[in-house]
């Protein structure tokens, strides 16, 4: 899945419709804040693990143990969950 425009930080506004490709598809959606530290910390640990460069270009502290998420999220970052409508049809 990739967001269609100038990348996720311009597309995907807290509150607005976003478009992201999915299986060809273009769709659209809402991006919301999860901003309770814990579930904010579990979608940053996904994100990472799932996307190990993310820590670096995010700017996330890196230690042995890798970034340290919860300094990030008591700095106020927060998990953004995009909700996408049904393709049509």
């Amino acid at each position: 899945m990739d967001f269609v425009g100038r990348g996720v930080g311009k597309t995907c506004v807290v509150g607005r419709t976003c478009r992201a490709r999915l299986a060809g598809q273009v769709l659209a959606g809402r991006a919301e804040a999860v901003s309770d530290p814990a579930e904010a910390r579990s979608i940053l640990a996904e994100l990472v693990a799932s996307q190990p460069g993310y820590a670096r270009l995010a700017r996330l502290l890196v230690g042995p143990e890798g970034p340290d998420l919860d300094r990030a999220v008591g700095e106020g970052r927060v998990g953004i969950i995009v909700q996408l409508d049904a393709p049509a049809g």
